[in-house]
């Protein structure tokens, strides 16, 4: 004698696979979402900051200047630097990897300069571009 109805069994487990991967596919296109705006707003703000580097170079030069500063970034904007360096490569993604890619490809020698408050409480990194 069998207890179990194997057909209902069948149906409702294929029901509930068939819900689960709905809301699966769902949540990851909520993320893809976030993930695409989260790409247009930092492109919105590099492109903000890139705007500003011609006139930026051009005060530092006309002070006699070789370099300047373009873009601060907090030791919090950039989880994975140990001690006070920050390598291009941990660059990934973000604002501050788009402003490299555009200073790399404007032949203006971008450059990662470290900072601190002189007491232990904020420290982070300047973007530098330079031009000697």
């Amino acid at each position: 004698m069998n207890i179990v109805d194997i057909q209902k069994l069948k149906q409702e487990t294929e029901k509930a696979i068939a819900e689960a991967i709905e809301i699966k596919n769902k949540g990851i296109i909520a993320m893809q979402a976030q993930f695409t705006l989260k790409a247009q707003e930092d492109q919105i703000k590099a492109e903000g900051i890139i705007a500003k580097i011609p006139s930026l170079c051009f005060k530092a030069a006309q002070n006699g200047k070789t370099t300047v500063c373009v873009m601060p970034l907090k030791r919090t904007d950039y989880h994975n630097c140990y001690g006070n360096t920050l390598k291009y490569s941990q660059l990934k993604k973000g604002v501050a990897a788009i402003v490299w890619n555009a200073c790399v490809m404007a032949d203006l020698k971008p450059s990662l300069e470290f900072w601190h408050d002189g007491i232990g409480m904020d420290s982070g990194f300047n973007l530098f571009v330079n031009w000697d």
